[in-house]
C-alpha cells in the first residue's frame, strides 16, 4: 500500500478557516476528484464533517473517538494505525486532512499531492506541518494564474519521498 497525502495550503501552510478551505479553487477540487476517485480516503471527524457528506466513489475512513457523530457510508476507526491496517490491500490510500490525521501521516507518506496557494490567510486556524524538503524530490509542476473562477494563483506539485 502507498500512502499518499493530498493538500492544498497557503504559504504559511494554512489549510483551514473556521472549518472550510479558505479560498475557492474549482480547479484543485477537480484535480483532487480525479485523483482520488475509486481510492480509500482517510480524514479526521473534523474535515469528515466540514465536507458535510460521504464523498462518493470513493471508501471513506473517518479517524475519530467519537463514532456516534458519523454517519452511515463511512468505515470509522478508533486510531490511524488501525484504519491503515484495514487497508493494506490497496494500491494506494489517501490521508486528506485534517491537521492532526496529516501529522501523523507525515512520516508514513510516501507521496504528497501538494496545491500551494499563492496567498497568505493571516485568520487561518489549521495548517498542514512542516515537512523537510529535502526528503522529498519535486516529480511534476503545474502552474495556474487567477482568473475570474479562481481568485488566486497556485501550482499542483507531486512529491515524492527519497
Amino acid at each position: 500500500m502507498l500512502l499518499s497525502l493530498i493538500v492544498a495550503c497557503d504559504r504559511n501552510r494554512v489549510i483551514g478557516r473556521k472549518g472550510k478551505l479558505p479560498w475557492k479553487l474549482p480547479r484543485d477540487l477537480q484535480r483532487f476528484k480525479k485523483i482520488s476517485m475509486g481510492k480509500a480516503i482517510i480524514m479526521g471527524r473534523k474535515t469528515h464533517l466540514s465536507i458535510g457528506c460521504v464523498l462518493p466513489g470513493r471508501k471513506n475512513i473517518v479517524i475519530t473517538s467519537n463514532p456516534a457523530q458519523i454517519g452511515p457510508g463511512c468505515s470509522v476507526y478508533l486510531t490511524l494505525n488501525e484504519a491503515l491496517e484495514s487497508l493494506r490491500e490497496e494500491d494506494e490510500v489517501l490521508a486528506i486532512g485534517g491537521e492532526t490525521i496529516y501529522r501523523e501521516c507525515v512520516p508514513m507518506a510516501k507521496r504528497i499531492y501538494l496545491t500551494e496557494v499563492e496567498t497568505n490567510i493571516w485568520d487561518g486556524d489549521v495548517y498542514f506541518p512542516e515537512i523537510d524538503l529535502k526528503e522529498w524530490e519535486i516529480k511534476t509542476v503545474a502552474r495556474y494564474s487567477p482568473d475570474p473562477q479562481h481568485e488566486y494563483g497556485f501550482s499542483f506539485k507531486v512529491l515524492e519521498r527519497y
